[in-house]
């Protein structure tokens, strides 16, 4: 933490919003005042307490002692010159201070400010047991470091093997998912073969069902003219046998001759005796002849 550019009292030195040539001028002045270029003790109060140079304090609070004017901060010199306070010593045509304490030729003028009171003597049982303390401190705040360490890595593990897991989960569900893709897919593509099957045995159905239609018309209409023709033919036949019946009867020239059933009947039965008697043919001629004007006359009486 860089130290803070505060006086004892709490009010703030120094001008944050400096500008790069009124630092380098500030840097200048200070060092036709006080014959050294200023140093970050110089600038910055809390180094200056910090290496028990009070002095240095009041020298910077002062101001200039022409003008009044504040001196710059040790922060805002380093906002200024990416954070280097020698960078602006040197931009300002200076050489910087070398760190750590300088040798003075004997004579030189030192700041008129009282040395600080000695400090007492510290008794060697005191300086043990505070440096026993002070290890102690260390010691509990190094396991108390290690620790909240060790916490923090069980932690880091914990939600390492947490996320592992989330990341185990999510391939598991995109492995499931993948896997209920697919099925679905083949299940689809089943389908479409199922109604593809269905649809080739539809139309074999409805093809073989025509075939069998027409067929089966065709067939219906072949019987059909067969009947018709047969009819016709049993109707050429009626007929024939018809006008044979009446030229029959004209022949025989008896309209008034007995008719009927038991005429047709005795006819049949001579026909009959006939053949039973093995006769000639001229009597099986006869015969029929008879049975033929019974059936002709009755159906003339019809």
């Amino acid at each position: 933490m860089p130290p803070s550019a505060k006086l004892a009292d709490g009010a703030r030195t120094g001008r944050s919003a400096s500008t790069r040539e009124e630092i380098l001028t500030a840097i200048r002045r200070w060092n036709d005042l006080f014959g050294e270029p200023p140093c970050t003790a110089d600038w910055n109060p809390s180094v200056a307490r910090w290496r028990a140079q009070e002095w240095r304090i009041e020298r910077y609070a002062a101001g200039d002692p022409d003008t009044g004017a504040r001196w710059p901060s040790l922060n805002a010199v380093k906002r200024r010159f990416d954070g280097s306070f020698d960078a602006a010593v040197r931009e300002a045509g200076l050489v910087p201070r070398r760190p750590g304490p300088r040798r003075r030729a004997p004579g030189t003028a030192r700041p008129d400010v009282p040395p600080r009171e000695p400090l007492p003597p510290v008794a060697l049982d005191d300086a043990l047991r505070a440096a026993h303390a002070l290890v102690a401190a260390a010691d509990a705040r190094a396991a108390e470091a290690e620790r909240r360490a060790e916490d923090a890595l069980r932690r880091a593990r914990a939600e390492r093997a947490r996320a592992d897991r989330e990341q185990a989960r999510a391939a598991a569900s995109r492995l499931r998912a993948r896997r209920l893709a697919d099925r679905a897919r083949r299940a689809i593509e089943a389908r479409d073969r199922a109604r593809e099957r269905e649809l080739r045995v539809v139309a074999a159905a409805r093809a073989a069902c025509e075939d069998r239609l027409a067929a089966a018309r065709a067939d219906a209409d072949q019987r059909i003219a067969e009947a018709r023709a047969r009819e016709h033919a049993a109707s050429r036949r009626a007929d024939r046998a018809e006008g044979g019946a009446a030229r029959l009867v004209a022949a025989t020239g008896d309209p008034t001759a007995p008719a009927g059933p038991a005429v047709l009947a005795a006819a049949l039965t001579r026909l009959a005796r006939a053949r039973a008697a093995g006769g000639a043919p001229g009597d099986l001629r006869g015969a029929l002849r008879e049975v033929s004007l019974a059936a002709s006359r009755w159906a003339q009486r019809l």
